[in-house]
């Protein structure tokens, strides 16, 4: 029995139909059915106001329904070249989610689940940026929420290093990548992608270009809020850090989104 890394996509022709056994591994994430369907994540697991243990206890337990993520990239297997620029490897980057259901609920004492459902989810580059895009707003929320409630002074480092590694990434670039998948040209230079937002079986899609502008308009809020209220939480061991963040952020970072949300297509 020969192990397949992770990064080959099993085929029929090569190894469904060989004489010799393969075998890939893949950790599983437990997900509801709704997701499953490309549902939301229902509220009784993503209700805002209820606790992360809460939340962690209801998605691990009486679960049947799982996921694993791999990268795809849609431009290779269609025979396309990749796209040219500082942002094609990015827009090339598509997510193959693959969706299994099973016979029994976990957890429970069998060694092993017999697959009685299988689905695969493509999620093209812009449906990926949202997502980072919200999980990373989120994650500052509850940052900035902490901090707010902390002495002056008091805040540690990794009050710091959460706000700095958000201003940086986006300042060498990061935010960057998304001009396009706002400004509307992804239609040009990237037609597979422009297909599947315009899928009529999807119009949920058709806004995604809007609504990661707004995700992008809201971490700008986040960090003005966030770096406002650093300045009298800041510990002193930081204060240098902080002194070039807020730099950083003012002259380079804000112009830069501005400018991006601007551009947006109506």
């Amino acid at each position: 029995c020969q192990v397949l890394p992770l990064k080959i996509t099993p085929n029929a022709e090569e190894h469904f139909e060989a004489d010799e056994f393969y075998l890939q591994i893949s950790k599983l994430t437990p997900c509801t059915r709704d997701e499953m369907e490309e549902g939301p994540v229902p509220e009784w697991i993503a209700h805002p106001d209820l606790p992360t243990n809460v939340k962690t206890a209801r998605l691990n337990n009486g679960v049947d329904t799982f996921y694993y993520t791999r990268p795809y990239n849609k431009r290779k297997q269609s025979g396309l070249k990749k796209t040219p620029g500082q942002a094609g490897e990015f827009l090339d980057l598509w997510v193959e989610t693959k969706y299994i259901r099973v016979g029994q609920n976990f957890p429970n004492t069998r060694r092993r689940a017999a697959v009685v459902e299988k689905r695969n989810v493509y999620k093209n580059p812009i449906e990926m940026a949202l997502a980072s895009m919200l999980a990373k707003n989120a994650e500052l929320v509850k940052k900035i929420d902490e901090m707010e409630l902390l002495r002056d002074g008091g805040a540690d480092q990794s009050y710091t290093m959460t706000l700095n590694g958000v201003v940086d990434a986006a300042v060498n670039g990061g935010v960057e990548n998304y001009r396009t998948m706002i400004n509307g040209k992804f239609r040009e230079e990237n037609p597979e992608i422009a297909e599947d937002v315009d899928n009529p079986a999807r119009p949920d899609k058709r806004t995604l270009p809007s609504r990661l502008a707004e995700s992008v308009t809201a971490q700008l809020k986040l960090l003005e809020r966030g770096i406002s209220i650093h300045k009298t939480k800041v510990s002193e061991a930081m204060a240098p850090l902080a002194e070039v963040m807020e730099n950083n952020f003012y002259t380079k970072l804000v112009p830069q989104l501005e400018e991006i949300i601007a551009s947006a297509v109506e």
